[in-house]
């Protein structure tokens, strides 16, 4: 009976089909991300999502409390406001998708990312609080929200 595991695997087709009567009985889901290698490299990405939301959990938390917050109050906000959790992942599926209207968004969202971030680092260094996460989305907001052109 699976686990709730989700295996990531890389590896020729044969290869993962003879591998996959076991993968099931202990994962939940099996993703054949690729050719050997692949599987390691979306776990290691998947890590680099949870430690940097983690960091960034880390950021807003001390910027709230500073601002004499709750941070729990965080907690409630941030979930009542995504309750389905789709905002993380939904510029990457614009992205992905590539659409024109897409594109001719991203000078406005640039903005708001921009004069949203600024706010924050104001609001954090009122209180000389470290946000070297908020600094980075900051400094490369344009490469974050870069739509590629369709091929």
């Amino acid at each position: 009976m699976p686990n709730g595991l989700v295996a990531s695997l890389g590896g020729d087709d044969a290869t993962v089909a003879s591998a996959m009567p076991v993968l099931s009985d202990f994962a939940n889901v099996v993703v054949h991300c690729g050719p050997l290698g692949a599987g390691m490299a979306t776990k290691i990405a998947r890590n680099i999502i949870t430690y940097g939301t983690w960091r960034a959990v880390h950021e807003a938390a001390m910027v709230v409390e500073s601002a004499g917050v709750d941070p729990a109050k965080l907690i409630t906000v941030v979930e009542d406001a995504d309750p389905g959790g789709t905002t993380l992942f939904s510029w990457l599926r614009n992205q992905l998708a590539a659409e024109e209207s897409t594109r001719k968004m991203v000078p406005q969202v640039r903005r708001l990312m921009d004069k949203d971030l600024a706010a924050a680092q104001e609001l954090a260094s009122r209180s000389a609080i470290s946000v070297p996460l908020v600094d980075a989305a900051r400094a490369n907001g344009a490469e974050t929200l870069a739509i590629p052109q369709k091929e």
